[in-house]
């Protein structure tokens, strides 16, 4: 009987240590929960302090725009994507307007006419330069989804971070009677674009490039946001002659999200943003997004540019044809390579640094891949050499 009493004791105990430290985790979780919403209420709340009215002065601009719509809508009438992309750039009626490139829900455009009134007359002249040109970006937004390209660009103050001056938006009724909400974004020009064949593995080019990256990273995820959609077409850059060099930015914050800083990651159910083949193993196959998401796709920039290649589309079928477009996209492949079932190799040149520093944003499993500080830190980011040991392990691992 006391054997059993004491028993009894025993696990009442347990059982009543076990309810206060699930009260204790609930609480923590709740605390967590509330503190994200507080900050992502706190910073939305900056963000529209941000954003201008629709009373800001456009002037002719405004022209320009209605005749932007005009132009954007002929295009999309094309039945397929070569023709609207060859018709997009044959825009030459809008004076002092250059097409730069359009998909099924963007077009930008830069802009070389007069821009100073609009400058001075919205307050922004300190970010005026003389002779500047402006880049225009048209949007058709699709409000169920919630975007927040507009206040998050709008808010980016950093100088590895592509600034965005004005937003306007306005109604369109397309040719097939449709009323499509536009939003039109007005930004800096960067006149550098990223091509691996142009930077031929050149690695000193490439730690630079990685860097700024890096930078506009850790800028983006401490203010608890998301770009989804880091890739080489989404990273350029201007010559600085405070820095002595081009500086490169991070640019469309189109599947941008904010999740704040308490949040690691968040499920957007049926969606997985970003852009074939940079997206993560766990958006693709778990539409879980994170900013431990971005540093995959960094990885991805840094295999293509080790490589001077762009893996997993198909250049020719069976036949030998030229493929294009979506039918050159391998997904097949794709899927087994983020399922670890298939590994491409790194260029034999590279050196084990730079595998070493792949490796790192590469590993498949989200919860195991390298943090900002730790990538940036790295011996490659710093110039220095692995030790001998790290040396001979990274030798036998140039694939990923």
């Amino acid at each position: 009987m006391v054997f059993t009493h004491r028993l009894n004791q025993g696990k009442s105990s347990l059982t009543g240590e076990l309810k206060r430290k699930k009260v204790v985790l609930l609480v923590v979780v709740q605390i967590a929960i509330i503190l994200s919403l507080l900050y992502f209420l706190f910073q939305r709340k900056n963000n529209l302090i941000l954003m201008p009215e629709n009373a800001v002065y456009f002037g002719d601009l405004l022209e320009v725009l209605e005749e932007i719509d005009d132009e954007v809508d002929i295009c999309q009438l094309h039945k397929t994507k070569k023709l609207q992309n060859l018709a997009f750039a044959n825009i030459n009626t809008i004076p002092h307007l250059i097409p730069i490139r359009m998909s099924e829900r963007t077009a930008v455009f830069r802009y070389t006419g007069d821009v100073e009134e609009l400058f001075i007359r919205n307050k922004l002249h300190k970010m005026w330069t003389k002779d500047q040109d402006l880049i225009i970006k048209r949007v058709i937004l699709k409000l169920e989804n919630k975007p927040e390209e507009e206040e998050i660009s709008l808010e980016m103050e950093n100088k590895y971070v592509m600034t965005s001056y004005l937003s306007y938006r306005t109604l369109f009724k397309n040719a097939l009677d449709e009323t499509q909400d536009i939003l039109w974004l007005f930004m800096e020009p960067l006149a550098f674009k990223l091509s691996p064949r142009e930077i031929d593995r050149d690695e000193e080019k490439i730690r630079v490039i990685l860097k700024d990256i890096l930078h506009g990273l850790k800028y983006l995820h401490s203010k608890g946001i998301m770009h989804l959609d880091l890739k080489l077409a989404n990273v350029m850059g201007n010559y600085s002659e405070e820095d002595k060099r081009v500086v490169y930015k991070i640019i469309d914050f189109g599947f941008s999200r904010r999740i704040g800083i308490f949040l690691p990651e968040i499920v957007f159910p049926g969606r997985s943003y970003g852009t074939f083949p940079y997206k993560a193993p766990e958006v693709w196959t778990q539409s879980i997004h994170s900013f431990s998401s971005d540093i995959w796709s960094l990885g991805m920039m840094a295999v293509f540019m080790a490589n001077r290649d762009t893996s997993f589309f198909q250049k020719r079928d069976q036949d030998g044809i030229k493929r294009t477009g979506e039918g050159a996209k391998d997904y097949t492949k794709y899927r087994k390579f983020i399922e670890g079932n298939l590994y491409i190799p790194i260029h034999e040149g590279t050196t084990p640094e730079f595998v070493a520093f792949i490796h790192l944003c590469l590993d498949r499993d989200r919860h195991s891949r390298a943090k900002i500080e730790t990538l940036l830190a790295h011996p490659f980011m710093l110039g220095k050499k692995l030790s001998p040991k790290e040396t001979k392990q990274v030798l036998l691992q140039y694939f990923v």
